[in-house]
């Protein structure tokens, strides 16, 4: 090893590495291993390998070097231009410089140059150099233009150049290895060894503040005797005692165990296991109070002798709580799924059902499984989007939902009407709506039925009492109508008579319709079957079929006897199929169909026209409401009646294929 102090003074001036590993270090190389020690080992292993290395810190300190050549340190390092060169070689070294591998460059003045990071838990404590080495026989040639470009002695320069070892690539990558790892090995002893000390002088002062500072209670008693030697100021707040009154004092002098057997089982524990943890144990406060303690004991070394650490907090309030809580949840469970009406708890965000309780299941039809997979938008519920939509912007806005009519859609396709109200609520922290749905579809039905009845009554009382006193004057008229059409004297006004005539037979045919509708009319009610019925009205409503070009289809099945007023009943079934073959055009067929199930004979009159407006349907059978020229608003408000002195309901199914009319009469 040559000039080793003009090597060290050479690099410590010329050798400004710019690294890019970028970390704050929380240690020094230098303070982690000896560097006297560490150089000496460099010095041995130069001479055992003949490799130039070096080993600088973050800062560019040489920590420990042996071996720099000649070559570099008497000519490439004296001459400006050469000098330069090698900077740039350290330059790029440093610019590739990785945390897990090596980067090894050939300056330009033609020797090879190898550095690594030592890192030590992701920190740059140092980095290893090897170099002014050759990885094969030099070109000679390539040197002499050299020395002579930049002015070296010629002879000189080759000599120093044959004492550049040699050094192949396939050695080079183990000694890195093995330095690296040497370097590691000793920094993490260091390490260890410092973190040893420090940890040792800490440990005390940490012990204190956290026993003084501790929100929990924390004594230290003496095993055999449980004698207190000190306790923390929690434990002085939240017993009643102060500390003087309790050092030097046992357990069981202050009473302070309300089970004092307890604490000889939990020794035994903590014998066998080697601590107890979270133990729920009754302690006696200096006012005598019980309170709960979730505790911690276990068996401590000091002064020479066995002490018990007891670590407990206070949650006496805590269970009151958590009872209070879980009767709140055991009755808000058992009202939820006990509650007749339909409820459900769903997220805010994306529908999905949470909860939902029996009312609801048999509501929509769906079983609870069904219903918590899948959101309610998901499983069809919403009708309308825009309905939930809504709902949600009211319950973001902090509003609540009360009385919100909706159209819900059941398993089986249905589609019905609900009331809807609904509360945000917040479930491990995520905004939720809890909901109730009444079904209102019957009752809304009912009130619309009950106001069919009501007007249907109210037509009925005035029929009653005016329809004869109308029709006995329009007879008299058209009698005398009927004499001047025969007089030899108005033969020029015949066809005005004739009109007129007409005029009243057709104002006549609708006080007919009016006085059917009268509320005491009286009914013939006897036993038949209303197959027969339907076939004796047959011939006449195949007549008006032919005559609009239309069909009549019957699909009859066995029925049982009934009790009907058969007139009302063939007027009834008149007026449907007129209707329904009003509606159609020609070639169109209406079908009559009778069935019996449920305790229900159900008459069922189906057309082939294009459907009746959702905005019309709950007018229908309203006295003097009709969509057609010529009506008279009367034909269904007539069935209304018949089938309310029948006990029978009238229900509709409408689409853009036709309609359908079912008359249900209960069997009893």
């Amino acid at each position: 090893m040559q000039n080793d102090d003009i090597v060290k003074k050479q690099l410590d001036n010329e050798l400004h590495m710019h690294h890019i590993i970028n970390n704050t270090n929380s240690y020094n190389f230098a303070d982690l291993v000896d560097i006297e020690l560490l150089q000496q080992y460099a010095c041995a292993f130069y001479e055992a390998t003949g490799l130039p290395h070096a080993l600088l810190d973050p800062d560019n300190n040489i920590l420990t070097h042996a071996g720099w050549q000649d070559i570099c340190v008497l000519f490439h390092r004296k001459c400006l231009e050469t000098a330069c060169r090698c900077q740039q070689s350290d330059h790029y070294i440093t610019a590739h410089l990785h945390d897990d591998s090596y980067v090894y460059y050939q300056c330009l003045n033609g020797l090879m140059e190898y550095a690594t990071p030592i890192m030590v838990e992701g920190q740059h404590l140092a980095t290893l150099f090897v170099g002014q080495f050759l990885h094969q026989p030099p070109d000679e040639e390539m040197f002499r233009r050299q020395a002579r470009q930049f002015g070296f002695d010629e002879d000189s320069y080759i000599e120093a150049l044959h004492r550049v070892p040699i050094i192949t690539k396939k050695k080079i990558e183990p000694v890195i290895k093995y330095f690296k790892m040497l370097g590691h090995f000793l920094t993490e002893l260091g390490l260890e060894r410092k973190r040893q000390l420090e940890a040792a002088n800490q440990s005390e002062q940490k012990f204190s503040k956290i026993f003084d500072c501790n929100p929990e209670l924390i004594s230290i008693s003496t095993l055999k005797e449980g004698r207190y030697v000190d306790v923390n100021d929690a434990f002085v707040e939240n017993t009643g005692y102060k500390r003087e009154e309790v050092i030097g004092r046992t357990v069981e002098d202050l009473d302070i165990w309300v089970n004092l057997d307890l604490r000889a089982q939990i020794i035994e524990q903590i014998r066998e296991y080697g601590s107890v943890r979270n133990a729920e144990i009754k302690f006696r406060t200096k006012s005598g109070a019980i309170r709960t303690f979730i505790t911690s004991l276990e068996i401590i070394d000091m002064d020479g002798g066995e002490h018990l650490l007891v670590t407990t907090n206070d949650i006496t309030e805590r269970i009151q709580m958590e009872e209070e809580l879980r009767l709140s949840e055991e009755c808000f469970s058992k009202a939820f799924n006990a509650s007749p009406v339909s409820m459900t708890i769903s997220t805010l965000e994306d529908g999905k059902f949470l909860h939902t309780n029996d009312a609801y299941c048999r509501t929509l039809g769906y079983s609870r499984e069904e219903a918590l997979k899948k959101t309610s938008l998901e499983i069809g519920i919403w009708s309308d989007p825009a309905d939930r939509e809504q709902v949600k912007q009211k319950i973001l806005a902090n509003q609540s939902v009360k009385d919100m009519e909706i159209v819900f859609t059941r398993i089986t396709g249905e589609q019905r009407l609900g009331l809807l109200n609904a509360e945000g609520i917040e479930i491990h922290g995520e905004l939720c709506i809890l909901s109730t749905l009444t079904d209102i579809t019957d009752l809304r039905k009912m009130e619309l039925e009950m106001t069919r009845l009501d007007r249907l009554n109210l037509v009925g009382e005035m029929a009653a009492s005016i329809g004869h006193e109308i029709r006995n004057p329009m007879t008299t008229v058209r009698g005398y109508l009927q004499l001047l059409q025969q007089n030899q004297a108005y033969q020029n006004e015949v066809e005005c008579f004739t009109l007129m005539i007409e005029e009243l037979d057709r104002a006549n045919s609708i006080i007919t319709e009016f006085l059917s509708l009268a509320k005491d009319k009286a009914v013939d009610m006897s036993r038949a079957n209303l197959n027969t019925v339907i076939k004796k009205s047959l011939p006449l409503i195949q007549a008006t079929a032919i005559r609009r070009n239309q069909h009549i289809k019957l699909q009859l099945h066995t029925l049982p006897d009934l009790t009907l007023d058969a007139k009302a009943i063939r007027q009834l079934i008149i007026n449907l199929v007129n209707n329904g073959l009003e509606s159609m055009s020609p070639n169109g067929c209406v079908t009559i169909r009778t069935f019996a199930g449920n305790n229900y004979v159900v008459l069922a009159i189906q057309d082939e026209g294009h459907g009746i407006d959702n905005a019309l349907l709950n007018k229908l059978g309203t006295p003097f409401f009709t969509t057609k020229d010529q009506g008279t608003g009367l034909g269904l408000a007539v069935c209304y009646r018949i089938a309310a002195q029948h006990n029978a309901v009238i229900d509709l199914d409408t689409g853009s294929n036709g309609t359908t009319f079912y008359v249900k009469f209960p069997i009893n």
